[in-house]
């Protein structure tokens, strides 16, 4: 019978040695150890899932128009200046 007041009946109790409890304990802890890069939140950090929504697709274009317009009008501002010169030294 076990000396504690947790209700254990004999059948289901071990007396275990403190190095086989440490080892049980080690093999329990390994068992139940799940490896964070398989986890399925873990997964879908690192997929990318498109979205057809019209609104998604609208701010996707504004943003690339964003980004486009401003280098294009330097450019164009370049090649005018560029062209204008060498007008000037024909």
């Amino acid at each position: 019978m076990c000396p504690c007041l947790c209700n254990v009946s004999s059948s289901n109790s071990k007396n275990l040695t403190h190095e086989a409890l440490v080892e049980l304990v080690k093999e329990l802890a390994k068992e139940l150890t799940v490896n964070k890069k398989e986890t399925s939140i873990s997964k879908r950090k690192l997929i990318s899932v498109g979205d057809e929504r019209q609104s998604a697709e609208t701010i996707g274009f504004i943003g690339v128009l964003a980004l486009c317009v401003p280098v294009l009008l330097i450019v164009s501002f370049d090649l005018i200046n560029l062209w204008s010169f060498r007008k000037q030294n024909n």
